[in-house]
């Protein structure tokens, strides 16, 4: 009995010491990824199910002009992008508060 309660001991441990560390390398966007100032949360691209937020009107229209490298660049730096609303378990295209698409804000 003790041994198990050891083992159980030992391995919520290790699950705990894992789940710290992933969350540590885990870093929200705090920054635009053209400029590098604080992001507005009115200002965003939704791109490949992921919602990017920039400081800026021009950022998004640069940020389209090559994603997949600003994409890359924030993947290298661990920042983790929240999920866009249509991609979100449950929401499918169509699915917003209103029932609208997001092409149609």
């Amino acid at each position: 009995m003790m041994r198990t309660l050891r083992v159980l001991a030992v391995l919520s441990a290790v699950f705990f010491f894992f789940g710290v560390l992933s969350a540590a390398a885990e870093v929200k966007q705090e920054k635009c990824p053209i400029m590098g100032y604080k992001p507005s949360e009115k200002l965003f691209v939704d791109y490949q199910g992921k919602r990017i937020y920039f400081c800026c009107g021009s950022c998004p229209e640069t940020f389209m002009k090559d994603p997949d490298a600003y994409m890359e660049k924030m993947r290298e730096e661990g920042i983790t992008l929240e999920d866009s609303p249509d991609t979100a378990p449950g929401k499918g295209p169509g699915d917003g508060p209103r029932g609208d698409s997001k092409d149609a804000r």
